[in-house]
């Protein structure tokens, strides 16, 4: 009797690695906490099919009103990029998502004329195994800033525009967290709808970035501060924690000095706001006063 029970034990555990191999486990399930965490706030999950990536949507649109007038769209950090510093994590999806939970703090989510998105970065909690095409590491590393990228993440925001009511005569918010904060730069400095433009803790100039931590130049990605001269005309405040020991103030400072030579009105200067905060601790529970 015992050693037919343990031969059936052996087949059972054949088998469970048998389908183990054949059928792998999702890169980042959709069901990942953070992502239950804005489901339970109203907002509802959607894969947005670009020509290069599935990026990850979130959108939050009050159900009494049939088309909003405003559209605030926050965009994710850089997330899991790396184990160590030498050492490419194979999975991006950030296990705690600070610019999804700004986007779920945000007040104007209840109004009723005001639709809140977000959007993750390439292959951040996306539903399938990567493939070296479509999530090659690079995406989260030297090309997280680059011309394919940020092709795609523009591609995604019309998408959500057309798919929630928006033409092109409503203009947008952009609110970025950290790496999305350059994402939202070099966005904002392509389009003509973006009329209020926000950072948190922001990777506003990788070239510094790099030099400030020793670490390889994102030698494919694009530089925001370059692209500073196409901003004069939006309105931009840029928030910087002074206990940030990843992105120190001095990127955001410099990236303001650039910008501030291109001015036509004063009343576009950037402004900055500086919180007692981290590079993660401290927004959430500050961002409800500092929208206002």
């Amino acid at each position: 009797m015992c050693m037919i029970k343990i031969q059936k034990l052996l087949i059972l555990l054949i088998f469970m690695t048998l389908s183990g191999c054949q059928n792998p486990a999702k890169y980042s399930n959709l069901n990942h906490s953070e992502i239950n965490l804005a489901k339970k706030s109203g907002f509802k999950s959607s894969a947005i099919k670009t020509k290069k990536f599935e990026i990850t949507s979130l959108i939050k649109q009050n159900s009494l009103t049939k088309s909003s007038t405003k559209l605030v769209i926050y965009i994710e950090g850089d997330g899991k990029s790396w184990i160590k510093k030498s050492i490419l994590s194979k999975d991006p999806t950030p296990p705690y998502a600070l610019g999804l939970r700004l986007a779920i703090q945000d007040p104007r989510g209840q109004e009723p004329n005001t639709t809140i998105a977000y959007l993750a970065r390439p292959c951040q909690f996306t539903e399938h195994k990567p493939t070296p095409d479509t999530c090659n590491a690079k995406y989260w590393s030297s090309d997280r800033f680059s011309e394919v990228v940020i092709s795609n993440m523009n591609e995604a925001i019309d998408k959500i525009k057309l798919e929630n009511g928006f033409d092109n005569k409503h203009k947008i918010e952009l609110i970025g967290y950290s790496g999305g904060a350059a994402i939202t730069i070099l966005l904002a400095a392509r389009r003509d709808d973006v009329e209020i433009l926000r950072t948190v803790a922001g990777d506003l100039n990788h070239d510094m970035m790099s030099e400030y931590h020793h670490t390889t130049p994102l030698s494919n990605s694009l530089n925001p501060i370059h692209f500073s001269n196409k901003l004069s005309n939006i309105k931009q405040i840029h928030y910087i924690g002074t206990n940030d020991k990843i992105v120190p103030k001095k990127v955001t400072e410099n990236f303001i000095t650039e910008c501030n030579k291109y001015l036509t009105e004063q009343k576009h200067k950037p402004k900055t706001i500086s919180i007692d905060a981290t590079h993660q601790k401290g927004w959430e529970a500050a961002w409800v006063a500092l929208l206002s």
